[in-house]
């Protein structure tokens, strides 16, 4: 059974979180109500006390949690929507940089370069993005996310329209 998890940005207007404005809040769910905008429900530490709170957060940024990965020092990170890794190839070269999408009900690779183009397989095997970042133990390289590190991302304006709304 896949953890549902999903990470959003503390949104800027935050009325009850002045604090947490620009951090990234993880939880267990979200929910959307059509005038009032989209929330987390998280834990946070304040003066070394853990609590429950209902935080919104700024809807572009919410991205799903796709799995755990190792890297090359075996420290285990989450991944989310909109991250941007490397993997390492058979060769131990590292391939391009790629953003993770949800896109018709499964996540999906997308290179950061301006062509914006979907990766259909690697080395030949197609398999699941989490499957695959899950057999790749140990090669995986974090390098931020879309929201945080735009710069990364080589993609047209209609490209990051279309694929980041």
């Amino acid at each position: 059974m896949r953890t549902i998890l999903f990470r959003g940005k503390c949104a800027d207007d935050s009325p009850f979180y002045a604090d947490f404005k620009g951090q990234w809040i993880v939880g267990g769910a979200v929910v959307k109500k059509s005038r009032d905008g989209v929330f987390i429900v998280g834990e946070i530490t304040q003066r070394g006390h853990k609590r429950e709170v209902i935080i919104d957060v700024d809807p572009k940024t919410v991205g799903q949690y796709v799995c755990d990965a190792k890297t090359k020092t075996g420290e285990t990170i989450p991944i989310f929507e909109h991250d941007i890794i490397q993997l390492q190839r058979r060769d131990n070269k590292l391939c391009v940089p790629l953003v993770i999408l949800f896109e018709k009900g499964a996540f999906v690779f997308y290179h950061t370069d301006e062509d914006c183009t979907r990766v259909s397989d690697f080395n030949g095997y197609r398999l699941p993005v989490p499957s695959y970042i899950k057999a790749g133990a140990g090669a995986v390289t974090y390098l931020g996310n879309v929201h945080d590190n735009p710069e990364l991302l080589q993609w047209s304006d209609e490209c990051r329209r279309e694929k980041l709304q």
